[in-house]
């Protein structure tokens, strides 16, 4: 495990998370389906009682007002399942930053990172670099992640603890400031945000026109 990279670590937590959000809200949105397909049925049954009257005293005032009916119920509906789809992403979101807080602090973390930055700067130019980190992984990990980068960059390394949340990860800028890699667990969960909302929307009944 300890060869994994930060960003297949999140994804493997999302789907876990995701795993966890189908099963409980499957009875929720069951609830859900279930009034929705009650208020519609009510509806139809309350037309269809004044149906004959209506019919006689004007055909299409009774089409248009049916039509518009079940559009409110439905802009209703919808409504409420958005709301649900908000609520579940923000749920996610915070279970997705308790599970990162309790992975910074875990071996598995410890051994990751400096592999982890030591593939990037195996990549990269020769020049002069900043190495960003929290400052919890910048008085406990600095060692190793000097010790992972190649032995001819060494010198031209600093290490510093970033002024800004980023969870853990790390970010890397040279010292020009003309390049910049952001893999922070920060910007890595917040790149994901997007992408849950709309895997939340493919398990809702969101009524759709018609």
């Amino acid at each position: 495990m300890t060869n994994i990279n930060l960003k297949n670590k999140i994804n493997y937590f999302l789907e876990s998370i995701y795993s966890k959000l189908n099963a409980e809200q499957a009875e929720r949105l069951q609830v859900l389906a279930d009034e929705m397909e009650i208020k519609i049925d009510n509806i139809k049954e309350e037309y269809e009682v004044k149906k004959d009257k209506a019919m006689e005293e004007n055909k299409k005032v009774y089409d248009l007002k049916k039509v518009a009916v079940f559009t409110k119920e439905k802009a209703e509906i919808n409504k409420e399942i958005l709301r649900l789809q908000q609520k579940a992403t923000e749920d996610i979101m915070l279970e997705l930053v308790k599970r990162i807080q309790e992975y910074v602090n875990s071996a598995e973390y410890k051994a990751t990172l400096p592999k982890t930055v030591a593939t990037y700067f195996s990549l990269l130019e020769k020049d002069d670099y900043n190495i960003y980190l929290t400052k919890k992984d910048v008085e406990n990990l600095k060692e190793g992640v000097l010790a992972n980068v190649p032995s001819e960059l060494k010198n031209r390394i600093s290490i510093c603890a970033t002024n800004i949340n980023i969870l853990g990860g790390f970010i890397i800028e040279n010292k020009k400031r003309t390049f910049r890699v952001d893999n922070s667990l920060t910007t890595i969960l917040e790149s994901k945000q997007e992408l849950v909302g709309m895997e939340i929307l493919k398990i809702l009944p969101l009524e759709r026109n018609g």
